[in-house]
């Protein structure tokens, strides 16, 4: 019998292999891509989100009217764009405010959407902040709060 005794991998195996860690880069580079894409859109989702809830806030408050408006751009955050729609509920007394927050066509970035619907009680019902005193000048006239009852069971420190 004739034993082998080589001390080194042939070319065919070292370019097999290399291939094989080849394509296994590009596909965890592709991973990683995609998982950027994903968390990126995340992000602007979130920030849609926080944007969408800030203005209806707005709204529901009486700082912003109740209008029907469509691709209003939003003072806070530069690209973004807002629409309010109103509709007639089947319940009396209630409409319908559906706030939708978008990026700006024209800023060229992927578009991105978020709207929220809320029912609100129509014949101005709204919050007048106009009718609020003024706050005092300074903290130390604030009135004392009044202590809170301790939350622990008794028998504890």
């Amino acid at each position: 019998m004739r034993t082998s005794s080589r001390a080194a991998f042939s070319l065919l195996e070292v370019m097999l292999a290399t291939a094989i860690l080849l394509g296994c880069v590009i596909v965890l580079a592709e991973l990683a891509s995609i998982g950027r894409e994903h968390a990126n859109s995340a992000h602007e989702l979130g920030i849609a989100q926080r944007l969408c809830e800030n203005k209806l806030n707005e709204i529901l408050a009486g700082i912003a009217t109740l209008e029907d408006a469509e691709n209003l751009p939003l003072e806070e955050d530069e690209g973004w764009v807002y629409s309010v729609a109103t509709q007639a509920t089947p319940y009396n007394g209630l409409t319908a405010v559906q706030v939708t927050v978008a990026r700006d066509p024209a800023s060229g970035q992927r578009p991105r959407e978020f709207s929220l619907l809320r029912w609100v009680a129509s014949g101005g019902n709204s919050f007048d902040a106009s009718a609020l005193p003024e706050p005092p000048a300074d903290p130390s006239d604030l009135p004392d709060l009044p202590e809170s009852p301790s939350m622990q069971p008794e028998g504890f420190p």
